[in-house]
């Protein structure tokens, strides 16, 4: 059986916590992942061997969820701080112990942050605007 891949663009913003929840179905019908094993690579190109940045459940920058059949990937502030701002590729990789296929692919894009470093708590003090 032969697996095309989705095609999904995702954005990442320099020191900022990133995450996306991909909802996994296979003709309507829910899939549990919990067994599975997932990894993402980042590269400046199809081509390129560079690494840019390497997702997956492993390190734990991949999560597994059976409810609702989401796989959930995510990096930390302080990981999208070191990534340079550019265009890159990136695919999605699955395996269930027995074959790999191809879930995602498409571009990865990190956007420079304005706000570097520690952000302030944004929580609202009460201030009187009056």
């Amino acid at each position: 059986m032969v697996f095309q891949p989705g095609v999904y663009d995702l954005f990442v913003y320099q020191n900022a916590d990133w995450s996306i929840n991909v909802a996994w179905r296979i003709n309507e019908f829910q899939v549990d992942p919990t067994s599975y094993k997932a990894a993402m690579t980042v590269r400046p190109d199809a081509s390129s061997q560079q690494v840019i940045v390497f997702l997956s459940t492993e390190n734990g920058r991949i999560d597994v969820k059976f409810l609702p059949g989401w796989l959930v990937l995510k990096l930390d502030a302080k990981t999208t701080g070191e990534l340079p701002t550019n265009r890159f590729v990136y695919d999605l990789m699955v395996n269930d112990g027995s074959a790999t296929w191809p879930m995602l692919r498409g571009r990865f894009v990190v956007r420079g942050g304005l706000t570097g470093g520690e952000t302030p708590n944004l929580v609202s003090r009460g201030v009187d605007y009056a």
